[in-house]
Parts: structure tokens; C-alpha cells; sequence
């Protein structure tokens, strides 16, 4: 008789369990038992072949304790035997090895890819893809089927079977395609031209361009996970440590991109076209192949289970479901800061996040809007497979305290722990190593026993990141008023370096936590911004109105960062008691304070702060977002200083002014907006936003100067063309 099916989710798609002669038998593996049919329904593996089938599995299990099942599709077998691929062999795994899976956990996403193309891998084994040109075939995936991964490249597309081949369509020029003959492979990455498959015994097959000659790929052993960029590809150890094939100096290539050598406890690594990122067990990240800054800010990110890089822009998915990332400007990394229940990000060709109901979203202006992907409904990957590391049977309380990385429906299955926390605060304050502290905290969250609290309050002093990272995501889960007096301390430590952490945690427990981050911010003044920068940033994002009056006081702070982020809170906000406050701040003197400023009173559109955005006008030093912040509220009275401000010699005040005065739409500016025309030698850009302005606005009068005025730049260029 037929019980279920496998799903998508796991490597074993369409395998069946059946019942036969009193005993449950997994397809290719043998008996099971009850236990074990319902331990992989709860992790969302199975499709019941008829309705009632799970309540009488529930009945026949009931005399037994149901524990994790013998055989596992992505965690290790009892006597650290890793599961890869139910056609291949399982080989044997060292202490720590995150288990092999379909799709290559540990790098992006296997179920949506983006470069060249937006890829998608459907519930049903098959793909979809988009982009503004089909060019080369690379979007013709309509005819594959069985697939468990999909991977975009430049000009072609891959995809991973459940029966470890592969099978690639679009542009062939250097063999990028040809990997018919690929055999046990666990993953799947294409590039620029060349394509990289991990086998299940950890070695890796390329094809394409370099591949052969200029890459040796057979240092690349033992790995567990690949990701390609453009001119390099980097593999994922079982040891959490990173290996680089590929190409710098004829590849303009910086020549750190490579240089991963170094880096330990990392679970996932993404290549991007310029860049290498790896993100590492304690939830936090690290680049190489940018630009300090950049590194900087990449380093600052936590609470993350996913990177993914491309040209010159970097995603972060954080387990709460939202995205971080760097590259963009501040209105495209608004829009990526708006999106939620995030299961999976690539960020590619295009930035792409893949929503927890199968739904995608993509970055709003690019080519592929986003109406042309709102019929996909996506496969979404397990979050056991994204994160599981193992290194023994997770059954037992010692086996669970050596995971780095503890997943929930793990801890679900450790019976010992749910009786056990004297155990697991032990482990917390005198673990040797900081994987066990870090897995000890974790599972003290998971509990929310209150005990755990002043454990975990200690742990905040512990000299490893990821343990103070930890026991703070800890806290906020157990919450109380203990727990948020513990974190507040935290927070205004003078040496915590980690402050972020803590007002992250802070921000999880939300209004309860007002009060302390309010402390915070006040506390702190004319000493290191390291608590009030991240006390208002998470006032903010909890959004309630007592913070309003700090809030204020903060945009006088000696630190322009905390200024900043004063005024972001507050645009968060969206109290009117802001508005006249931030019109004041405009005279900043720090152009990214007042700036930030603009942008919020264009937020709280207040009309009460068109005076003081008007006055701004008349400084020496106008910030762009002074002339949008009035363009965007749209109060007629910005039309006459506006209009005034198109005669400046600036051409960036120019053009500025044109497009406010574009967006206000009133007739009264026309007559101006055809004058800043005759300016001579005026740069394209700014002209350009005139004749827009002039376009939209309804006037006679408006219609004949900017075709006049195309005509003429035509004849410039031709004349300097020739």
C-alpha cells in the first residue's frame, strides 16, 4: 500500500514509503518505522497519498517515543554516514560535516538563480525562467523535468537531476554546456562561460572557458559546496574552510578575490562577478575583493543564514526573513530592506529574493519587472537544509552541543534537552570550544526557560562574536524584563564592540524594549557612538511614538552617524512632531546629515515643513534631497523658489530644481524651464530633466522647446561626430 510520496524539498523527490507485510519500507533503503514516516512529514518532505493516512501512521507510531529517524535525506546516519543522493553511496564524513544535498547547501539557493537570467525551479521539478532577451536559449528551460537545482550563467542555464546528472541549454561558444556525461553530482554553478559540478565525493567537474588549461580543479577536494563568479569559483570545505580556482591579473580581477585561505567556521560561500563573500556559523559575514568599506559593512551584518554576491552588489538573508545589502543606492536598498518572509536571495544580473509562499520579488526598474514574474509559484527550500551542519547522531544532548549551528526541528528531536538546561548553561559558561557555547545558546532560546536568563546574560561578556551573537538572539527570545535589563547593560558597555547585536536583540523584543533603548540613546551622550547609533536604528524599526522626543534631542548629536540615524528613525516613525525639529536640522553642516534629513521630511510629507525646505533654498550648500523633498510633497508654494534656483550656476542645483518642478507639474514654472534651456554648453543630464519637466507639464507653451531643443543636441553631435 502506498503511504507517500517525497516531495521537492530533498533529494529524494519521488521516492515513495509504502507498507508491506506489517512494515514500512523506504524506496532504495528498506524498513523504516513509523517514527521515522512522521519525523520527515514534520519536516515538510511528505505528500500523503490519500487523506487519513497520517492519522493512522500517528495510531500505529503511538506505542513508541517518535526520535529522528534511522535514515535521514539531509542529516548524517548514525555511524557519520552522510546521505547524498539516494542513487550514490554515501561515503564517510569527518567530525563537523554539513551534509551533502541536492543544490549544494551551503552556496546560493538551488531553487532561484539570477544572472544573465531569473531562474526558478518549480514544485514539480521543473524551471522557469525570464529576462529582457532570450538570448542564446538560455531561457528555453520549459522542456526540462526532474530537476532538484537550477543555476543561471551569463548566456546558458544549468540545471541539477534527482538522478545526479545535469543537463544545460543556451549558448555553447566554449563547451559551457557539455555536461551530459556528469555523473553523481550534488550541485550545479554557471558562470560567464564556463559551468562547475560537485560530485557526492567531494571533487569538482568543470567545463567551459579556462577550464583544463589556465584552472586546475583538482585541489578542489573534500568540498561540500561551489559557487562561480565570473572569472573564479570557490569551494566549501567539510572543515568550514574555503578553497579558489580561477583567474585574476588578465581578468581584472582583484587580486585578494581569491585569497580565502584564511577563513574558518565559514557554511556557505558565494562568488560573485568581482568579489568572494562566505558567511560563517556565527550568522555574520566576510568579503574579500572589495573595497574596505565595503568589507566593513558586509562584517557588520549578523543574524544571517544566507550571501549571495554579484557585480558590485551583496544580499544577506537574515533568519527573521529580511535582507541587507551593499551596492545599491539608498532608494533600491530601501526597497530590498522592504521585503519579508525571505526563505532564499541571488543577486546576480538582478536582485531577487524568494518569498516563504513561493512567491518572487524583484528589485522594482530593473528589465524584468515584476509583473512578469508574478505567476511563479516557486519550490521553497527546507531551512533544515540551508543551516544543518552534523557530526553525529543529533539525538543525544552531546551530540547536539558539538552542532555550530542548531537548527529548531533538531532540537525538537533531542529529548534530552527539553529537561536538560542546567546541562546546556553549563556548556554555555565553561565550553572549550565556541561552537558547543554557541549551540548551548542557541538551544537555551529554543527552550525559553526562564534559568537560561542570567546564563545567557554572562555569555554577553564572551569574548567570541558568535557566542555573544548567540546568547543575545537568546534573550530576545525569552524576553521579560531580566532579559532586556541584561541586553540594555550590554548595550552601553563602553569596550562592546558588538553593540549592534545587542539592540538587534533589543529591536526583536520590540515595544517592551522602548524604554531601555531610550536609556540608551540618552545615556550615552558626549561618549562612543557605538550604543546610540544602533539604540536609535532600532527605535526606529520598532516604530512606537515615545521615542520621538530622543529621537529629536539625537539629530543635535556631536556624531554625524547618530544624527543620521536619528533622522532615519524618525522618518520610520512618522510622527508630525518631527517635522519641524528635522526642517531645522537642513542647516546641518554635514551634507549626508542633512541629506538623510530631506529624505525624511519627504517621509512624514508634512506641508508644515515646505517653509523651512524653501528657506533651505537660499543656503550656500543645497542638498539634491532639499529639491526632491519639495518635489515630493508637491505644495504649489515651491514653484517660485524652484523655478529661481534653475538659474544657479550649478548645473546639478539645475537639474535637480527641474525634476522637483517635473513632479509639482504646475504651468507657472514653464516659462522658466524654457529659459534654463537657452543655457549654453549646459551638461546632457541636466537638459534632459528640463525637457522632462516641460514634457509632462500640460501647457501649449511647453510642447514646441524641447523638440527644438532634441533637435539641436542632434546637430551638435553629428557635427562632433564628423
Amino acid at each position: 500500500m502506498l503511504i507517500a510520496t517525497f516531495g521537492t524539498s530533498t533529494g529524494w523527490v519521488g521516492k515513495r514509503i509504502t507498507f508491506e507485510n506489517e512494515q514500512f519500507i523506504l524506496e532504495g533503503h528498506g524498513l523504516i518505522t513509523a517514527a521515522d514516516v512522521l519525523t520527515y512529514d514534520r519536516q515538510g518532505h511528505l505528500a500523503w497519498a490519500y487523506a487519513g493516512l497520517q492519522e493512522w501512521v500517528q495510531k500505529v507510531a503511538a506505542p513508541s517515543v517518535a526520535v529522528a529517524p534511522r535514515i535521514q535525506p539531509s542529516v548524517a546516519q548514525p555511524a557519520e554516514r552522510v546521505v547524498v543522493s539516494p542513487q550514490v553511496e554515501a561515503r564517510a564524513a569527518p567530525a563537523h560535516r554539513p551534509t551533502l544535498s541536492f543544490g549544494g547547501r551551503g552556496a546560493e539557493s538551488a531553487t532561484i538563480s539570477a544572472r544573465g537570467s531569473i531562474v526558478g525551479l518549480c514544485p514539480g521539478g521543473t524551471a522557469v525562467a525570464a529576462s529582457s532577451r532570450n538570448v542564446g536559449g538560455r531561457n528555453d528551460v520549459s522542456s526540462l523535468s526532474g530537476l532538484v537545482a537550477v543555476s543561471a550563467g551569463t548566456y546558458h542555464t544549468v540545471g541539477l537531476r534527482a538522478d545526479g546528472t545535469a543537463v544545460a541549454v543556451g549558448r555553447n561558444d566554449v563547451g559551457e554546456c557539455d555536461v551530459s556525461s556528469w555523473r553523481d553530482l550534488v550541485a550545479v554553478s554557471a558562470a560567464y562561460y564556463f559551468t562547475v559540478g560537485l560530485r557526492s565525493d567531494g571533487t569538482v567537474v568543470a567545463v567551459g572557458r579556462g577550464c583544463g588549461d589556465e584552472w586546475d580543479f583538482s585541489s578542489m577536494k573534500d568540498v561540500i559546496a561551489i559557487s562561480t563568479g565570473d572569472y573564479h569559483t570557490v569551494g566549501l570545505r567539510s572543515d568550514g574552510t574555503a578553497v579558489s580556482v580561477g583567474g585574476t591579473g588578465d581578468y581584472h580581477l582583484d587580486d585578494s578575490v581569491c585569497d580565502v585561505s584564511s577563513w574558518r567556521d565559514l557554511v556557505a560561500i558565494s562568488a560573485g562577478t568581482d568579489r568572494t563573500v562566505a558567511l560563517r556559523a556565527d550568522g555574520t559575514a566576510v568579503a574579500q575583493g572589495v573595497t574596505k568599506h565595503v568589507a566593513d559593512k558586509i562584517g557588520s551584518w549578523n543574524g544571517l543564514i544566507a550571501v549571495s554576491s554579484g557585480s558590485r552588489v551583496t544580499m544577506g538573508l537574515r533568519s527573521d526573513g529580511t535582507a541587507v545589502v551593499v551596492g545599491l543606492d539608498r532608494y533600491a536598498a530601501a526597497e530590498v530592506a522592504s521585503w519579508s518572509d525571505l526563505v532564499a536571495i541571488s543577486a546576480g544580473g538582478y536582485i531577487v529574493g524568494l518569498r516563504a509562499d513561493g512567491r518572487v520579488l524583484v528589485l522594482g526598474g530593473t528589465e524584468v519587472g515584476k509583473s512578469d514574474l508574478s505567476t511563479w509559484v516557486l519550490a521553497v527550500p527546507q531551512s533544515d537544509e540551508a543551516r544543518v551542519w552534523v557530526g553525529a547522531d543529533l539525538r543525544t544532548l552531546d551530540a547536539v552541543l558539538e552542532c555550530p549551528a542548531l537548527p529548531t526541528e533538531q532540537v525538537e528531536a533531542a529529548p534530552a534537552l527539553d529537561h536538560d538546561v542546567p546541562t546546556l548553561t553549563r556548556a554555555l559558561t565553561s565550553g572549550e570550544k565556541s561552537p558547543e557555547r554557541i549551540a548551548a545558546a542557541k538551544a537555551l532560546g529554543k527552550l525559553g526557560d526562564p534559568r537560561a536568563v542570567d546564563p545567557l546574560g554572562m555569555a554577553l561578556a564572551d569574548e567570541s562574536k558568535g557566542v555573544h551573537a548567540a546568547a543575545a538572539n537568546a534573550l530576545a527570545k525569552i524576553g521579560g524584563s531580566r532579559a532586556i535589563e541584561l541586553l540594555a547593560a550590554a548595550l552601553r558597555w563602553e569596550w562592546n564592540s558588538d553593540a549592534p547585536i545587542d539592540a538587534d536583540a533589543l529591536r526583536k523584543i520590540g515595544n517592551p524594549a522602548v524604554e531601555s533603548l531610550i536609556a540608551a540613546l540618552d545615556e550615552g551622550k558626549g561618549g562612543r557612538c557605538c550604543a546610540r547609533r544602533p539604540a536609535a536604528q532600532a527605535l526606529g524599526w520598532i516604530g512606537d511614538p515615545r521615542a520621538v522626543e530622543s529621537l529629536v534631542a539625537a539629530l543635535r548629536d556631536e556624531d554625524s552617524f547618530v544624527r543620521i540615524a536619528a533622522a532615519e528613525a524618525l522618518a520610520a516613525i512618522g510622527d508630525p512632531r518631527a517635522v519641524e525639529p528635522l526642517a531645522a536640522a537642513l542647516k546641518d553642516k554635514n551634507s549626508m546629515v542633512s541629506q538623510a534629513v530631506a529624505s525624511a521630511l519627504i517621509t512624514v510629507g508634512d506641508d508644515r515643513a515646505v517653509g523651512s525646505l524653501i528657506a533651505a533654498l537660499d543656503e550656500d550648500y543645497v542638498p539634491a534631497e532639499v529639491m526632491f523633498a519639495l518635489g515630493a510633497i508637491g505644495n504649489p508654494r515651491a514653484v517660485e523658489p524652484l523655478a529661481a534656483a534653475l538659474k544657479s550656476e550649478d548645473t546639478w542645483v539645475r537639474r535637480a530644481a527641474a525634476q522637483a518642478l517635473e513632479q509639482i507639474g504646475d504651468f507657472r514654472a514653464v516659462e522658466s524651464l524654457i529659459a534654463a534651456l537657452q543655457v549654453k554648453d549646459d551638461a546632457v543630464t541636466t537638459r534632459e530633466a528640463i525637457i522632462k519637466a516641460l514634457t509632462k507639464i500640460d501647457d501649449p507653451r511647453a510642447a514646441e522647446p524641447p523638440a527644438r531643443a532634441r533637435e539641436a543636441e542632434g546637430r551638435r553631435r553629428r557635427d562632433l561626430s564628423s
